[in-house]
């Protein structure tokens, strides 16, 4: 059986607490509809995300959108 992927919206949730930060017992999906996460911009490759994409495998946005040195560059641009 293989392993749960790791979404982009739980890596910006676990290493920036502070601005998507979610209740622990609410699952990241469930934040993202119910518009419990503070409003910050995320940029891929110069690409605004929608929340909706938050939810995406971390490996097909690597996979699709990765720059040549095979490095995912993720922009967390927060507004206050």
């Amino acid at each position: 059986e293989a392993p749960p992927f790791i979404t982009l919206g739980d890596v910006l949730v676990e290493w920036l607490p502070g601005y998507f930060a979610i209740n622990t017992t609410t699952k990241f999906a469930e934040a993202v509809s119910s518009g419990e996460l503070k409003r910050s911009d995320v940029l891929i490759q110069g690409i605004e995300l929608t929340n909706k994409m938050l939810q995406t495998a971390l490996i097909d946005l690597w996979r699709g959108l990765c720059h040549p040195d095979q490095y995912l560059y993720i922009v967390a641009a927060t507004q206050t």
